[in-house]
């Protein structure tokens, strides 16, 4: 085996160009191999880093050619009184247009609108402070819950940060909440409240995505079956 190595060595000297592009090649190899064992690390092995991962699932509508299709406020008020059976809770959340400023200058965020029960259906509790409240969201108030991203960038990871307000679109709204770093869902830098109570949009108005956590011991067949 060592004369096998060092005669595989020798030849590798006597063509060191070559040797130079095998070596690179194996070393993209790996570094390839090593990225896509990473990502179905992240997406497939390892669950997701919330309380009962397996419950939470998504719903979607499906019409014609669109198969995830988001549904209208008055949709998720009938899904949410008549399918209580087979789930704890059910939410949904919206992206939305939030532009910060003050401090440096404008900063365009990632944010979402997101109803009470999307929090309990993720069931991660805040880092500092706390989500906002259903009474919250009927009063119309304008409060926010920022990632632990935008606290770093923007409050330098302040502990006082909770009650503090930011400018989001003009407008003065208190942080009540800061998220820990895992969470991340759906993404962004900021939730608000969705404010459906007081808003007015009918069943032709499709912009909710909606999400829900199975009750203990309902199978998701039995879900799909109900919906």
């Amino acid at each position: 085996m060592l004369t096998s190595i060092f005669r595989a060595f020798r030849s590798l000297a006597r063509t060191p160009g070559f040797a130079l592009v095998a070596i690179l090649t194996l070393g993209l190899a790996l570094g390839a191999i090593g990225t896509v064992f990473a990502v179905v690390n992240a997406v497939l092995l390892k669950p997701l880093p919330y309380p009962g991962s397996e419950r939470i699932i998504r719903i979607v509508g499906s019409q014609g050619a669109c198969t995830d299709c988001p549904v209208a406020r008055p949709v998720l008020f009938d899904w949410q009184e008549q399918t209580t059976e087979a789930f704890e809770s059910l939410g949904a959340f919206a992206g939305t247009s939030a532009t910060l400023t003050g401090g440096e200058g404008a900063e365009k965020l990632e944010a979402y609108t997101v109803t009470p029960e999307f929090w309990r259906v993720m069931a991660v509790p805040a880092q500092l402070g706390r989500a906002f409240t259903a009474d919250e969201d009927r009063a119309a108030r304008d409060v926010v819950v920022i990632s632990n991203a935008l606290w770093q960038r923007a409050f330098g990871g302040a502990r006082d940060v909770i009650g503090r307000k930011i400018v989001l679109n003009g407008e003065p709204h208190e942080i009540v909440g800061v998220m820990p770093e895992h969470f991340k869902y759906p993404g962004g830098d900021a939730w608000l409240p969705t404010q459906l109570a007081s808003a007015t949009t009918g069943r032709d108005t499709n912009y909710l995505s909606v999400v829900a956590r199975l009750r203990e011991g309902v199978a998701l067949e039995q879900a799909e079956r109900l919906m």
